[in-house]
């Protein structure tokens, strides 16, 4: 999660494995692939980025697409599995996607008064599937904690209900 997707790839690598392009954030899971797969990656210090943000963007408006970025870290952690990956990657995507799901949750409920009634059958449908994704391969240690961190800081959520924000006893600065 430390390295940006803003990377150029060899046009090889897009080619053989394609964009994975269901979900909003297909990206994620395609820049990590295409570094799995790269025999060389090089960074370098210097970097000039011009980034313009138009209002009417579809990660700038509410919309039934924002439902539907889960897909992709589902996929993430399934690729993870598939190579044999270390199982701390698959805790981190877990952590990220109930959190997000949490978050589209809350968001969803917040807002449906702005969704039609289409939208929020559909919308309510991907929640379920997230859901649904989020447990299928559950630890048992997921049923009773998870560590995220929100604007506040960090915290660990008990029965995905109780949130403890702390300071000490972590690693990841």
């Amino acid at each position: 999660w430390r390295i940006s997707t803003a990377l150029f790839y060899r046009s090889d690598i897009v080619k053989k494995y394609k964009f994975y392009e269901e979900g909003m954030n297909g990206d994620e899971f395609s820049s990590r692939m295409f570094l799995y797969y790269a025999r060389k990656v090089a960074f370098s210090k210097k970097g000039y980025w011009k980034y313009y943000q138009h209002p009417q963007s579809t990660t700038k408006k509410l919309s039934v697409k924002v439902f539907d970025v889960y897909k992709a870290l589902y996929r993430l952690e399934k690729f993870i599995k598939e190579k044999g990956l270390e199982r701390k990657y698959i805790r981190q995507i877990r952590q990220n996607r109930q959190k997000l799901f949490r978050d589209l949750h809350t968001l969803f409920l917040r807002q449906k008064a702005s969704f039609s009634k289409e939208e929020q059958c559909t919308i309510e449908a991907l929640l379920q599937d997230n859901l649904r994704l989020l447990h299928e391969n559950l630890y048992l240690r997921d049923y009773f904690y998870t560590r995220a961190y929100d604007t506040k800081g960090k915290y660990i959520m008990f029965f995905n209900c109780i949130k403890i924000y702390y300071k000490r006893w972590c690693k990841d600065a």
